[in-house]
């Protein structure tokens, strides 16, 4: 099988990583293709595996001389669910690497079952690259 999407070359590209395997294989997709990239990973805390996921992603650009940018999200807010939380500081997040960095593009590996996420955003009237 062969993936074949369209996008400007020659550009930097902000690629949100969560060390999964699809956006580890975006991200690895991405940097075959010879893109400039500047990967950002959220690291939630909430699961065993989340100090693992940010060493993997770490260990790859370091491999690669890519620059990665992590974050650390702590719960505070009580009155809204986490998941709400969370996107709202992941996007932040990105919108604040991309503003620095002078991105040209938000690589996200956002899939069939982000249905969810998808429908909320564009409920409220956002796009991810409103968010940015």
């Amino acid at each position: 099988m062969q993936l074949e999407f369209h996008y400007p070359k020659d550009q930097l590209y902000l690629v949100a990583v969560s060390g999964g395997p699809d956006s580890m294989a975006l991200l690895d997709l991405l940097f075959q293709n010879g893109d400039s990239l500047i990967v950002a990973h959220v690291n939630y805390k909430k699961r065993k595996e989340s100090d693992q996921e940010q060493q993997l992603i770490e260990k790859y650009c370091q491999e690669k001389n890519i620059p990665v940018h992590v974050a650390f999200f702590q719960e505070k807010d009580e009155k809204k669910s986490f998941q709400v939380k969370a996107r709202e500081f992941r996007y932040q997040f990105f919108a604040q690497i991309y503003q620095k960095e002078h991105c040209d593009g938000l690589f996200v590996a956002h899939h069939f079952d982000d249905l969810l996420e998808t429908y909320l955003l564009k409920k409220s009237g956002t796009s991810l690259m409103n968010l940015i």
